[in-house]
């Protein structure tokens, strides 16, 4: 599945949202808006994949990245040259959302071709009139897009939880709690 996430205005928190949502649902970071994502997803043993270089890779070489990127939620950048070679990086983008969950950055102009693949869009908005008139353009595009505003980081978990099947997750407290509290029947 490819969730898009798209900012109502510049500034907003579009990479946040992505970012949040990458973490509760251990999905592959696809940026296609200025690389922040992408740099702050990246980690040693999973560095950042431009995909504008995977068009020159064989079906068998991209494969297999395609599972090592989904495995190690690689993050992957969209660059300029994947509206070049189009084709081949919207394959590799629809084998890593088959494989597993991919949460793309689209910035405030996504590129079209993650349009029509994203299964769910998402439109960061505030609760002010130049972001609710952006707003409202957007959902005018994207009929079928939602709008997130408020508390990201609240707004990944519900979304993470409602359409990726993620778990909620216990905190260490309420764990704790549970653990050592009483048995009933004792």
């Amino acid at each position: 599945m490819l969730i898009l996430v798209v900012g109502a205005k510049g500034g907003i928190g579009t990479t946040t949202l992505a970012q949040h949502l990458c973490r509760q649902a251990n999905a592959v970071p696809l940026d296609a808006a200025d690389g922040t994502l992408a740099l702050q997803m990246a980690a040693p043993g999973a560095p950042v994949l431009d995909l504008g270089f995977t068009a020159q890779w064989t079906a068998s070489r991209r494969g297999r990245a395609v599972e090592q990127a989904v495995e190690t939620r690689q993050p992957l950048l969209w660059s300029a040259a994947c509206t070049v070679w189009r084709a081949p990086v919207m394959a590799f983008v629809w084998d890593a959302a088959a494989l597993g969950h991919v949460i793309a950055d689209g910035g405030t102009t996504p590129p079209p071709a993650l349009v029509d693949l994203a299964s769910l869009i998402l439109i960061v908005s505030a609760d002010n009139p130049v972001a609710q008139w952006h707003e409202r353009r957007l959902k005018q595009q994207w009929p079928q897009a939602h709008a997130v505003v408020g508390d990201l980081k609240a707004a990944a978990q519900a979304i993470a939880e409602e359409t990726l099947g993620v778990k909620k997750k216990l905190s260490a407290i309420s764990f704790q709690r549970s653990a050592s509290s009483p048995k009933a029947d004792r």
